[in-house]
């Protein structure tokens, strides 16, 4: 996934209360769409590391 941080600014991002032990806490996104492949990603995994968060997986749903 390319870094577009405007978009992501637009996008409504709610959290949902599912945590995949692999992927971690779900997110579902509604609005930020990636432009190189024309698609909306509708979910987007985030996991946190130590004090960090980081984005373990994207896609459309679980």
């Amino acid at each position: 996934m390319s870094l577009q941080p405007i978009n992501s600014l637009k996008a409504d991002i709610s959290t949902t209360s599912r945590v995949d032990e692999k992927y971690g806490h779900l997110y579902n996104v509604n609005g930020y769409m990636h432009y190189p492949t024309g698609d909306e990603l509708g979910a987007v995994y985030l996991k946190k590391l130590g004090p960090l968060w980081y984005v373990a997986s994207v896609g459309t749903g679980p």
